[in-house]
């Protein structure tokens, strides 16, 4: 069986020379990777659907991943989801929260997901039933724009 070679999208664009930046959209290609980070403490108390807004992002915005650093702060059957107001499981969907860990990554509908018509908050949204013990969250988003 013979080796195929194959390319992306964008790199056809350019070796067409059909043009670079005026046909690949913004945060493509030529872009540096940018991280807006922050923490949250939780105190304990925070009740089942409360909302964490963990970072505003520019129009333009494309998020290739999120991460996020959590201690035991759930009860016995605590989840948190990563989205936006319009999908609030976008980035992640029912990460456990009963015991310490990490996420990294994004869910498929979240993959190179755009910021078109304003800025927009990446929120955390607390489901399944409330926290019960504080912690620090440590949390980060990678976008381009």
């Amino acid at each position: 069986m013979a080796v195929v070679q194959v390319k992306g999208v964008n790199v056809t664009k350019i070796e067409a020379g059909t043009g670079g930046d005026n046909w690949i959209p913004q945060g493509l290609v030529k872009s540096s990777i940018k991280v807006f980070s922050d923490t949250y403490v939780s105190l304990g108390s925070e009740t089942h659907v409360s909302t964490i807004q963990l970072a505003v992002l520019p129009v333009g915005s494309i998020v290739w991943a999120v991460y996020l650093a959590y201690p035991d702060v759930g009860s016995a059957t605590s989840t948190l989801d990563i989205g936006d107001a319009v999908d609030v499981d976008r980035y992640a969907a029912a990460i456990d929260t009963t015991a310490a860990g990490t996420y990294f990554g994004t869910l498929i509908a979240g993959a190179q997901h755009q910021v078109i018509a304003t800025t927009t908050d990446i929120i955390a949204t607390i489901n399944t039933a409330a926290w019960d013990t504080a912690g620090t969250l440590k949390f980060a988003v990678f976008y381009t724009n």
